[in-house]
């Protein structure tokens, strides 16, 4: 394989004295306590159960000698954009990747140094992997296993929110205040997780992102003045859309009369969001029923109306969910 190699200073590849005592002290050694060593030493560089992201960053530069940017390794990876910034920071620290490419279009490719670990890596990993033994060697620990899979769980997660809310709502499309209120996320860390299937270039396009001016803006221009902030939006892709209809939701909420109420009323038929909007107005409801049954001469029968109110909205909320 023709690597693309790098001006290393911390890499020395001349062998010394030293290296080849120890080269004929590992002759004694059997092939299981080579590979003990071998992955006590990968692991002491990235370790396996915290650096999961440092390990999928290191095989995926691998695969392409002239390198990625970060936001092309966050894609690829489908993981959060810092998340990836701060695992190449780390590696770049240790020596393993190196920054290269003019300033603004600079892109990471790995070191002599990486090279050599990632070659270690995939040996160590593919080494008797027709022996039941070595491969308890290199199985990854529960914890590795858990880490990996805790953070899929929690992409999929807001994805699956994301597209349950877009797919109910109007025109198919949510600010981006409101999907991070679901998330419970603040806007900018939302965000990170609805760019890796919004930005161009991204393996599945399930949103598309649009800036519309706010209220304030529209207030500014209404009297011909250039100023104010702008709203961020997501609408629903057609493949976003596809996605969810093969979701158990689709099938749960197409036909069903009380999810389209709901979503009229509330603007989205996403559980989460349909029961604290309604919960708030609820709330707000009881404190003018209060008022009226205080301060108003037909307060007895306006407290009746809102009570009468209040129990259709229950039953829309046990048929829908």
């Amino acid at each position: 394989m023709t690597r693309f190699r790098t001006n290393d200073p911390k890499s020395n590849n001349t062998p010394n004295n030293s290296a080849v005592i120890l080269f004929n002290n590992n002759l004694d050694k059997t092939p299981l306590e080579h590979r003990l060593e071998t992955v006590r030493e990968l692991d002491s560089t990235v370790d396996f159960c915290r650096g999961i992201i440092q390990l999928k960053v290191v095989i995926t530069l691998a695969e392409n000698e002239e390198g990625f940017t970060t936001k092309e390794l966050a894609r690829k990876l489908m993981l959060r954009y810092k998340a990836v910034a701060d695992s190449l920071r780390k590696l770049e620290k240790k020596g393993l990747v190196a920054k290269v490419g003019k300033r603004g279009m600079e892109h990471y490719i790995l070191t002599n140094k990486g090279w050599e670990y990632y070659e270690k890596l995939i040996s160590t990993l593919s080494a008797g992997s027709n022996n039941f033994r070595y491969k308890q060697v290199v199985t990854p620990s529960k914890r590795f296993l858990i880490k990996d899979l805790a953070e899929d769980l929690t992409l999929y997660s807001y994805t699956a929110d994301a597209v349950i809310a877009l797919a109910t709502a109007r025109n198919y499309e949510l600010p981006l205040s409101t999907i991070a209120s679901l998330f419970k996320l603040s806007p900018s860390r939302a965000q990170s997780y609805l760019s890796i299937f919004s930005e161009s270039g991204a393996p599945l396009k399930l949103y598309k992102k649009s800036l519309r001016p706010s209220l304030i803006r529209k207030f500014y221009e209404f009297f011909g003045i250039n100023k104010g902030p702008y709203k961020i939006y997501y609408k629903l892709s057609k493949d976003g859309l596809s996605l969810y209809y093969k979701l158990p939701h689709y099938i749960k909420y197409r036909n069903s009369v009380a999810v389209k109420i709901i979503k009229s009323i509330i603007g989205t038929a996403h559980p989460k969001l349909a029961l604290r909007n309604l919960l708030f107005m609820l709330s707000v409801g009881n404190a003018m029923a209060l008022w009226g049954l205080l301060l108003h001469p037909a307060g007895r029968i306006i407290v009746l109306a809102w009570q009468l109110f209040q129990l259709f909205i229950l039953l829309l909320v046990y048929l829908a969910y």
